[in-house]
């Protein structure tokens, strides 16, 4: 029997406050009272809040997870914001990686982050969500170095929901909403993401909404520099709408050579938007789901499609399209991204699910500059 020793079922302003500015609430022994760090932090309550400075995953059961980084296999992929390998989990412990400030990138909800700091030896970033601002909605939170170029950056995600409350599809728990997912008088949205990135970007809740954004193809280490700007793909014949220059397939999976959709394991990598616990989906974990356009659901701002004998709800989010960074198709289509590449023709892709009223393709394939949801399953 669930018990709520926590506050759960209050209305988040009246959640127990957490943590002090003598004492902030680290969100990184959240999970299971070791330190495990991530590029994502659920937030569920109003606090004075503080994490690490530590590349996305590197750090899992209190240890170095040094295998997300690319350590001990032949991957050249995983790198920081100077373009060079990664030394060590903590970032001011690598070379030329010295702290100077930390900054809000962008926020979906006004006044969500109140205050935004350094600790005093320069090791963690805290910030403060207050009683009186706190609401459903996500921020993206940086670290700058001494020349304010953005070394790293987080996402923080708002929600009243309990996020480890899994559905079970085979093999596979996903969490029950999808990530950033948030509640407004608007309509319901969610964070969507360019496939391999690790940084969020705001969810719309009309179409036609546009964010900043990058004119070409860039490196990775440009993506962390600049966390907020939607990267445009490209009509070149090489990587046909990739927003990155470069044909790399582990982003968001150490190690994968693989192209084929019946990939069904991944290993987790510091470029994982997930929370704690969490990584992207395999290939072949939606072809566990039962999903049909016989569950689709109409009803206005709720569309969708319902798993039968289930309280699961997959909601048809749209997506940001490639060359502008726009919204489309909000309420009407879902597009949620796999860990697994492909390449069809001179096409540089994702797997993805995709649905709408009249269509449901458990293995779709699209390009990789495209902005979609992500609903993770546990690790």
């Amino acid at each position: 029997k669930f018990t709520d020793n926590f506050g759960y079922l209050a209305d988040l302003k009246n959640r127990n406050y957490l943590g002090s500015k003598a004492k902030p609430h680290d969100l990184s022994y959240d999970y299971n009272g070791q330190m495990n760090t991530a590029n994502c932090y659920v937030v569920t309550h109003p606090g004075y809040y503080k994490f690490p400075l530590v590349y996305g995953n590197a750090i899992k059961n209190g240890a170095t997870n040094a295998i997300a980084y690319g350590e001990g296999t032949n991957s050249t992929t995983f790198v920081n914001h100077l373009d060079r390998p990664i030394e060590d989990p903590y970032i001011y412990a690598n070379s030329d990686c010295t702290v100077g400030s930390a900054a809000l990138v962008w926020q979906d909800a006004e006044s969500l982050i109140s205050y935004i700091g350094l600790s005093s030896d320069n090791h963690y970033i805290e910030f403060e969500i207050t009683k009186d601002n706190i609401e459903q909605g996500n921020a993206v939170i940086a670290v700058k170095d001494e020349s304010r170029n953005i070394m790293w950056s987080w996402h923080i995600w708002v929600t009243n929901k309990n996020v480890y409350e899994t559905y079970t599809y085979g093999d596979y728990k996903f969490m029950p909403i999808a990530l950033g997912q948030r509640e407004t008088d608007q309509g319901t949205t969610c964070t969507f993401y360019q496939w391999g990135r690790k940084d969020p970007f705001p969810g719309a809740t009309a179409n036609n909404q546009t964010i900043e954004n990058i004119e070409s193809q860039t490196s990775y280490s440009s993506s962390i520099l600049n966390p907020g700007k939607f990267i445009q793909g490209t009509n070149s014949s090489t990587y046909l709408h990739n927003w990155l220059s470069g044909n790399l397939k582990d982003l968001w999976n150490v190690g994968n050579t693989s192209i084929t959709n019946n990939t069904a394991t991944s290993q987790k990598t510091i470029y994982d938007p997930s929370p704690v616990g969490f990584k992207v989906p395999p290939p072949t974990a939606f072809t566990a789901i039962e999903l049909s356009t016989d569950y689709w659901n109409p009803t206005s701002g709720k569309e969708g499609i319902r798993v039968p004998n289930s309280g699961d709800f997959w909601r048809a989010f749209g997506y940001l399209v490639w060359g502008s960074g726009s919204s489309a198709y909000v309420g009407t289509r879902g597009y949620f991204w796999s860990c697994g590449p492909h390449e069809q023709d001179y096409m540089r892709g994702g797997w993805n699910l995709y649905f709408c009223s009249g269509e449901v393709y458990r293995q779709d394939a699209s390009v990789r500059s495209w902005g979609y949801s992500v609903r993770p399953v546990s690790e």
